[in-house]
């Protein structure tokens, strides 16, 4: 099997107190306006299918690397796919191995087993050619048999709880349903499998996410979406146990601003980054991807975590695969941390231990234990530095030479508190 030789402890600390300095914005003369409650925002990263652990030497580096910088979520998806539901013992081999490193796993239910010839048949008969060709590794038609699935995925995590992960597994049921490309059947279909998956899962009592839409449903940017949206409405299902989780993918389309869901309260953003394709050939995606922009945006995501109760996000996706060409990897194919894997660690250092926000006409602050984000909303904007405070982090670097820079919209600096 593969090999990581690390094992670190990630503690998740709220501040439940701690002194906010004022101030009063540069251009326009107000009082700013603060929240006092410091709130946590749990950060992970997507690994992809759980098959691709298998061997596979390319994640050894980038897991050692997160988990030393205090990381210690991950999400994994379509557990069943052909080679795994062969070898079954594989499934909770891989899973193990990521619990015994000291793991949180946050498990996709997005693929179903074939268990009989009608769903040998129904993969025989796809006529979509992009669909086929991922059909000769997973399969994401609803299941023929609906009680013979269940019974499959109740033994499935019966063992995991025997083999003593359960307590380290997190749930999330579906991984883009209202994409035809991720769910090859009907949103009634994908509706009947979430509420017999959530009954199963119920039983022992692990926390429950639901169903990983993409950034147009979350946007109201696709057509067709009303049976989804009536669903996550529907408040027979979302509960303390059920919570719902979104994918948002900017992709030079969307801002926070856009995002329209119910249901947002302790909801999870189970996949982020600036693009969701992005190939080795993308050169301006992987330079804006690469930038001080990641930042950014992973800013305006923070102050829309805070301010509806989102709990975590994960960042899509931890490492490149060899020989393939998605370029969305905050690590490359050799374990080497990209640029944007360094702008997330300058955003998480000021943020990891809990945060809250100060709101100004043309900036806001991001206030956290020991440092601070400045962030404009306006062009030329100017903010105080009180006491001995000082920028210790930038967008550029020659905003650091300056005492008090001004700074353009989207810019940011990172202040001592």
């Amino acid at each position: 099997m593969f090999k990581v030789l690390f094992s670190l402890l990630f503690f998740i600390n709220f501040l439940n107190s701690n002194q906010q300095r004022g101030g009063k914005q540069g251009i326009s003369i107000e009082t700013n306006k603060q929240d006092t409650i410091f709130k946590k925002v749990k950060f992970g990263f997507n690994i992809g299918y759980l098959g691709d652990l298998n061997n596979n030497k390319v994640f050894e580096k980038p897991l050692l690397t997160i988990k030393q910088d205090g990381i210690s979520d991950i999400r994994v998806y379509e557990p069943f796919t052909k080679n795994l539901v062969k070898q079954p013992s594989l499934q909770y081999e891989i899973l193990n191995h990521l619990v015994d490193l000291g793991f949180e796993v946050l498990l996709s239910l997005s693929n179903y087993p074939m268990l009989n010839k009608k769903d040998s048949l129904n993969a025989a008969n796809i006529t979509d050619e992009k669909v086929k060709k991922m059909s000769a590794y997973t399969f994401r038609n609803p299941p023929s048999d609906f009680s013979s699935y269940l019974n499959y995925l109740e033994n499935f995590v019966n063992k995991l709880k025997l083999k003593n992960s359960l307590s380290q597994i997190e749930f999330e049921i579906g991984n883009e349903p209202d994409a035809k490309i991720y769910f090859w059947g009907g949103s009634s279909d994908f509706i009947q499998i979430a509420r017999g998956t959530k009954k199963i899962l119920e039983k022992y009592h692990r926390p429950i996410y639901c169903c990983g839409f993409t950034s147009e449903f979350a946007n109201n940017d696709q057509q067709g979406s009303k049976n989804y949206l009536d669903f996550v409405d529907d408040s027979g299902f979302f509960s303390d146990n059920v919570n719902l989780s979104f994918h948002f993918y900017p992709n030079n389309k969307y801002t926070t601003n856009s995002i329209r869901l119910p249901e947002l309260n302790n909801s999870i953003i189970s996949e982020f980054n600036l693009f969701s394709y992005q190939t080795k050939s993308s050169k301006d995606k992987i330079n804006y991807t690469n930038s001080s922009e990641f930042a950014s945006s992973l800013i305006e995501l923070l102050q829309f975590a805070y301010e509806n109760d989102v709990t975590s996000i994960y960042l899509f996706k931890l490492v490149d695969n060899p020989g393939k060409e998605g370029a969305l990897g905050f690590f490359d194919s050799n374990g080497n941390a990209k640029p944007s894997y360094e702008y997330f660690l300058k955003i998480y250092s000021v943020v990891k231990d809990g945060y809250k926000i100060e709101r100004a006409n043309n900036y806001i602050r991001l206030i956290g234990k020991e440092k601070a984000i400045v962030y404009a909303l306006n062009n030329n904007v100017s903010f105080p530095l009180i006491g001995d405070q000082k920028i210790i982090d930038a967008y550029s670097k020659d905003m650091q030479q300056h005492f008090k820079p001004l700074l353009q919209k989207r810019q940011w600096v990172i202040i001592t508190q």
